[in-house]
């Protein structure tokens, strides 16, 4: 086209590369503007630096059509900006390359091409933060509940979707209160399980032949076994008549002002009941089920017998047997049917057996017991 006349009627005009601004065109372009990229290129930075958060912001919210003419609009259209899905814009490399060889512009600018990482993404709070200070949403609390999301959305400065800055701690709230009722679930469904397990050993005989048969200690009034007590040892004395073990221990010390130790009305019941005296053997130090098995245990291994059949209520069983194997002994349990304790009393011991096994059985029954007292 060069050498015949051009459309606005100048003659011989050389064609103008891209992105060039010529003469008094470019001077025009200057005033009109109110700025000169000779004058201050520093401007030229600022407003394309500007421009790249915009474009890292709508990347973040997956928002990137717009940006090639976001930043040509901004710039004047000197420079190309490249899309979030494509590489350098060619009409940006010609137009750099042209300023530069004529050495009209001596400023670099970089516009990155993926989204900043300043716009870091909150793994715990689902939302990110641009550089405006708000608080963009990375996506909706699958667990919030859909109207209350909804009424709470607001949009940006910029079009995009704002959640207010309280989802992030109230969905670690909720995360809180599902996990405190789900250890509660638990718990409640572990003390269910045991309450059974402690009604079935009451109800079961595990009778069988043993070294020595272990009567637990219960209440004794000046020498006389209460009648609970006395119900134990009367089933004490039948499986001794009945050959189940040749020996019988009675367990239990005194408390504070008795005269007699349980062990001690205890031998004497039996003696009364036909066992002879040296069937029986006494511990006559224990204030408690774990001490009285503990002190049992020594006084049977040293006569070299660890093989025992347990004697007590049917609510008491199973918390006596888990003891008795601690402590070093192979026990199992016979409990008497005639036991005064029942009906709603059983079922509260019952209970009272149930949430001490429960313990028990984690943290070890010697420690209960220095625990509790």
């Amino acid at each position: 086209m060069s050498g015949g006349p051009r459309d606005d009627g100048e003659p011989n005009a050389r064609p103008v590369e891209m992105g060039e601004v010529r003469g008094a065109d470019r001077s025009s372009a200057e005033e009109a503007s109110g700025w000169s990229l000779n004058r201050d290129p520093d401007l030229v930075t600022r407003r394309l630096g500007w421009i790249a958060a915009l474009a890292d912001d709508r990347a973040v919210d997956g928002v990137d059509n717009g940006v090639d003419n976001g930043v040509n609009n901004g710039a004047g259209g000197g420079v190309g900006e490249p899309s979030a899905d494509s590489g350098p814009s060619p009409s940006r490399g010609r137009s750099v390359a042209s300023a530069h060889s004529r050495g009209e512009v001596e400023v670099e600018t970089s516009l990155p091409t993926t989204p900043s990482t300043d716009a870091s993404i909150s793994e715990d709070q689902g939302s990110s933060r641009s550089p405006d200070g708000c608080v963009v949403s990375a996506g909706i609390d699958p667990f919030a509940d859909v109207a209350e999301t909804q009424a709470s959305v607001t949009a940006g400065p910029d079009g995009t979707s704002v959640l207010p800055a309280t989802a992030g701690p109230r969905r670690r709230w909720r995360r809180v209160v599902r996990v405190v009722l789900g250890g509660l679930s638990v718990g409640v469904i572990y003390l269910l399980a045991t309450y059974i397990q402690v009604h079935r050993a009451g109800s079961a005989d595990q009778r069988r032949s043993v070294e020595a048969i272990v009567v637990l200690g219960a209440a004794q009034y000046d020498g006389r076994p209460s009648p609970q007590l006395a119900a134990r040892l009367d089933h004490a004395a039948a499986l001794f008549a009945q050959g189940w073990a040749p020996v019988v221990m009675v367990t239990g010390g005194r408390l504070e002002g008795d005269r007699y130790t349980e062990a001690g009305a205890s031998a004497f019941y039996l003696i009364d009941a036909g066992v002879p005296p040296e069937a029986i053997l006494q511990e006559d130090q224990g204030r408690s089920t774990f001490e009285s098995l503990d002190r049992a245990a020594d006084l049977l291994r040293t006569a070299e017998i660890d093989e025992v059949l347990l004697v007590t209520d049917p609510y008491h069983a199973l918390r006596s047997r888990l003891i008795a194997e601690e402590v070093g002994l192979d026990a199992v349990v016979s409990s008497t049917r005639t036991s005064p304790v029942r009906g709603a009393t059983a079922v509260g011991r019952e209970a009272k057996e149930a949430a001490g096994i429960a313990v028990g059985r984690i943290i070890g029954f010697e420690r209960l017991l220095r625990i509790t007292g």
